[in-house]
């Protein structure tokens, strides 16, 4: 379970559905984005947010500025994995590692600087939305995690937790909010 992480925003925008949200830049270049503890990006500034005791993160009651209507966040964090998921040839029993992701309207899950996965979701989900096969790099990984919500009613709230077939695996895997 992830409990602390950076987060910035919100990044509002008008007249854009979720998939065009999750398309839309709504940075420079957030693939490309590094974020640190009070460091600012387009004026918002990188703040820690924790989850609570069920694992959520209260993106509305968080410390971000800007409108809660059509507008996007970005979570950051890094993990460290003790092996390469990505190189078989060198791991030939690798371990298979799924990150589960709830949020209210839609997310991107950035890795090491490149989308990994979209989705489009109608509403948040606690026991989160599956994404299979994280290629992470053996040692530090980071992870980024924009987040979208449209106009209306509702939470903006954020959850996540892996999963591995490798319990050794999970033991020896490390978590922090910046590198």
């Amino acid at each position: 379970k992830l409990q602390t992480a950076l987060i910035c925003g919100a990044f509002n925008v008008e007249s854009k559905n979720t998939i065009e949200m999750l398309d839309f830049n709504f940075t420079e270049k957030e693939s490309g984005l590094n974020p640190q503890l009070g460091s600012s990006t387009k004026d918002k500034h990188w703040v820690l947010v924790k989850a609570n005791k069920k694992n959520v993160f209260d993106i509305r009651n968080s410390q971000i500025s800007g409108s809660n209507e059509n507008a996007a966040i970005f979570m950051s964090f890094w993990l460290f994995s003790p092996r390469s998921l990505v190189n078989l040839l060198a791991e030939p029993d690798m371990p298979k590692l799924d990150m589960f992701i709830g949020a209210e309207n839609g997310f991107a899950l950035y890795i090491n600087g490149n989308c990994f996965n979209k989705k489009v979701t109608e509403k948040f989900n606690f026991e989160g939305n599956k994404v299979e096969n994280l290629p992470l790099e053996k040692g530090w990984n980071h992870l980024m995690v924009k987040i979208v919500r449209g106009s209306g009613d509702g939470h903006w709230n954020m959850n996540t937790r892996f999963e591995s077939n490798s319990s050794e695996y999970l033991k020896q895997m490390l978590s922090s909010v910046s590198r």
